[in-house]
């Protein structure tokens, strides 16, 4: 019955030890995860026409992403880096860049035809 008991609580030891090294694993997985979500915010007036290019960087390589329209506009990515260049095309209206990555928020802003915005967060 001794050797039972001994036994029994081995096995709960083990596992909860097990459960608990999973545990640290996925919050480990889960803040690395959050430091690379990266969120652009293409803003300004509404209906500002903007046209350009986005580069994500990942940790061999970089995907390159054509842009355009009107904003707003948001846009997620997962990455450690990203690099955006937009052009407004609109006559009037106001353009803004923010990029959020990791708790920081880098930002740019410009006013004018073919004003030209260049942003890139590591």
């Amino acid at each position: 019955m001794n050797n039972r008991i001994t036994r029994w609580f081995f096995i709960a030891c083990v596992g909860f030890a097990s459960q608990a090294a999973g545990d640290i694993k996925m919050q480990e997985n889960y803040s690395e995860a959050q430091g690379n979500d990266i969120e652009v915010i293409i803003g300004g007036e509404p209906g500002t026409e903007f046209s350009g290019s986005l580069t994500v960087f990942q940790k061999k390589d970089a995907v390159t992403h054509q842009l355009a329209g009107t904003v707003p506009q948001n846009f997620h990515y997962l990455g450690t880096g990203i690099e955006i260049n937009v052009k407004q095309l609109s006559c009037d209206g106001e353009l803004e860049i923010q990029v959020r990555k990791a708790g920081n928020v880098s930002r740019s802003r410009t006013r004018g035809a073919q004003s030209e915005l260049r942003l890139r967060v590591q």
